[in-house]
């Protein structure tokens, strides 16, 4: 990749025989933090505090598995957002791997900032995790967590923060 003064190049070594969508997402200004970190095995406040600076957007990811480097069998996916304690919500899918017939769930929420669940033996979704934004700190965010599991699992997080920034998404 080259970056230009107005944007970037792309090298394409590569190409693929039919026209393929490239979809970024360009920053310009503001602050800009991407981690991790592992939701907590008892019920309770946490405070993520290794952004740097106070956020006015937070985003959550996390497959709902203990960190790890292997691929897994099977698809599933938490995914949140949070810009206020009023302002937030969540989408939650599954679909295991070697299921006849398929056996595929999914979730949208207004209410949490992340959340998902698991298939019970009476066909219904037991929760395994969920936790509400609670606000944002001088140099993170804090969440509540009322359904936990016995085994942490991995979370990732990409925080938008300052007042001057500007946010420019494209597929071309």
């Amino acid at each position: 990749m080259d970056y230009l003064p107005n944007g970037f190049k792309l090298n394409i070594i590569d190409s693929p025989s039919s026209p393929t969508p490239i979809f970024y997402l360009a920053l310009k200004g503001g602050n800009y933090d991407v981690g991790s970190f592992n939701s907590p095995t008892s019920t309770g406040i946490q405070q993520i505090t290794t952004v740097g600076f106070q956020p006015v957007l937070v985003m959550l990811a996390t497959q709902g598995q203990a960190a790890s480097n292997s691929i897994g069998s099977g698809a599933e996916i938490a995914f949140g957002a949070a810009t206020s304690p009023t302002e937030k919500g969540f989408i939650w899918f599954e679909d295991p791997d070697n299921q006849r017939p398929s056996d595929n769930a999914m979730e949208i929420g207004a209410d949490r900032i992340i959340q998902w669940r698991n298939r019970t033996l009476s066909n219904s979704f037991a929760v395994r995790g969920s936790a509400d934004f609670v606000s944002f700190l001088s140099n993170g965010f804090k969440l509540q967590w009322s359904n936990v599991e016995s085994q942490a699992k991995q979370i990732i997080y990409v925080a938008f923060g300052g007042n001057n920034y500007e946010l420019d998404l494209e597929a071309q």
